[in-house]
């Protein structure tokens, strides 16, 4: 895809986006904010940092407590809810497969983007809406994603409290489009996008069988719904000095920046 980097897996993903981080912010005591941190650490990153984790889940939240405990403050709350981190105090926000459960995509986008300093960087990793995969995602009941983790990916535990998968919404935004808007309309700048197929790699016959699926799916729909790939994600950074808006833009005070943010899912974050 123009403008994208192909990887075969989340972890290709991250190793190139810690690196990117490295020679983005060298030298530094980074804060992060892990924003849906779940039950696991997100990053592999080799250097002082101190980590604020947010999650909804209380039971996600307090395993992440328990077994990585890499937390250094730990708030359980919903990433809608911009009060919860002060505006400009993280060189790092980190949002991973939690947009995709949130109700008011645009309210949890601009608080990441609130978070996180001049000069730093937030990092999002999301479903595609537009691919095979995703439009499954959307349209089949959560019961039948609860027997997926359990029966395909052998998760005997999945959907148990604390524990994936979590109910999915996969508002408009949740795709290409929709995540570059999102960058304009609050002052971020694109730096990387990745295109993610991570079934790619994943043996055995019910792993072949799930690719064909997709790709008959996707000839079904004449190409609209991609089979190439199932996850984006990207680096996006907060630049040192906001840009001027745009002729085109609306008068600052004739932004609508209260709107409601529905009902939110059971949880609305990754881990």
């Amino acid at each position: 895809m123009e403008g994208a980097e192909a990887a075969a897996s989340d972890d290709e993903v991250l190793r190139s986006i810690v690196g990117h981080l490295n020679e983005t912010l060298p030298h530094r005591r980074l804060r992060i904010v892990d924003a849906g941190c779940g039950r696991s650490s997100q990053l592999p990153i080799a250097r002082e940092v101190e980590i604020t984790g947010i999650d909804l889940d209380e039971d996600a939240l307090q395993a992440r407590l328990r077994t990585s405990q890499d937390l250094d403050h730990a708030i359980l709350g919903d990433v809608r809810d911009g009060a919860l981190i002060a505006p400009g105090s993280a060189d790092l926000v980190i949002s991973r497969y939690v947009l995709e459960h949130v109700c008011d995509v645009e309210r949890a986008f601009a608080n990441l983007a609130r978070w996180v300093a001049p000069g730093g960087l937030v990092v999002v990793q999301i479903p595609d809406r537009r691919s095979a995969y995703g439009y499954l995602a959307r349209r089949t009941p959560h019961r039948l994603h609860v027997w997926y983790y359990r029966t395909v990916l052998r998760r005997p535990h999945a959907g148990e409290p604390g524990r994936h998968p979590y109910r999915v919404v996969y508002e408009p935004a949740i795709g290409r489009g929709g995540i570059r808007a999102l960058c304009e309309r609050h002052g971020l700048v694109l730096r990387r996008e990745y295109v993610v197929d991570d079934l790619a790699l994943r043996r055995g016959p019910e792993w072949t069988l799930i690719r064909t699926g997709l790709r008959l799916l996707s000839r079904l729909s004449g190409h609209r719904l991609t089979a190439r790939h199932n996850n984006l994600a990207y680096v996006l950074e907060r630049p040192k000095r906001d840009p001027a808006p745009s002729q085109s833009d609306p008068p600052r005070d004739a932004v609508d920046t209260d709107r409601p943010t529905g009902s939110a899912p059971p949880r609305g974050t990754g881990g």
